[in-house]
């Protein structure tokens, strides 16, 4: 899919991570309260997130859904797409792409949402080197799948299927096929996820 010249795409993407922070917080009460009926209950929620390692509050969306999958177990089902829409955020997604390789994919994600909120930049190859460092990772072979951009094509394909579906900025939910903008609080986010659990 043909995205522009670089220098558009860089321009998009800042003006799609300038919009999304326009509304970075998004309160929902009960499925209900939207569509004035009930929502369809279910034995398990499938989560989707699609967030960008760089973004704040994509970090806060993954607390988030860390804490439901501790209450909750097994009836949470959770997947991470990457929707990097800053810059060089590409570069943190293809490094979580490289720690999957030696199995560390979720401790590498942990790793570079904890740098991001702890105002460190995870979009450079310092930060992204110093998390597979602290997790034991085989430099040489992380720092070969880096410098090949051999994990590109998969970042690619989550930006497209993200940007396919109309998302314009991150955090983004699916849950169980319904679409949720902008971080939400915890509170409200229990709530929600209560009221579509039996």
């Amino acid at each position: 899919m043909d995205y522009g010249t670089e220098e558009e795409q860089k321009k998009r993407k800042t003006a799609i991570a300038f919009a999304g922070s326009l509304a970075v917080t998004l309160i929902v009460v009960l499925a209900y309260s939207f569509s004035g009926s009930a929502p369809e209950r279910s034995d398990t929620i499938e989560i989707v997130l699609y967030g960008d390692y760089l973004c704040p509050h994509s970090a806060q969306a993954y607390k988030n859904v860390k804490h439901m999958q501790r209450r909750n177990g097994d009836a949470i089902s959770f997947t991470f797409k990457h929707l990097p829409l800053r810059d060089n955020s590409e570069l943190a997604a293809q490094a979580a792409e490289c720690a999957r390789d030696q199995g560390k994919f979720w401790e590498y994600h942990d790793g570079i949402f904890d740098a991001t909120a702890n105002t460190r930049d995870a979009g450079t190859r310092q930060v992204q080197d110093q998390v597979a460092l602290d997790l034991w990772l085989n430099m040489g072979t992380f720092r070969e799948c880096m410098d090949t951009g051999s994990k590109a094509s998969i970042v690619e394909a989550d930006l497209a299927d993200g940007m396919s579906r109309g998302f314009r900025g991150t955090p983004t939910f699916l849950i169980n096929g319904d679409r949720i903008e902008g971080a939400i609080e915890i509170t409200p986010f229990e709530r929600y996820i209560d009221g579509l659990l039996n």
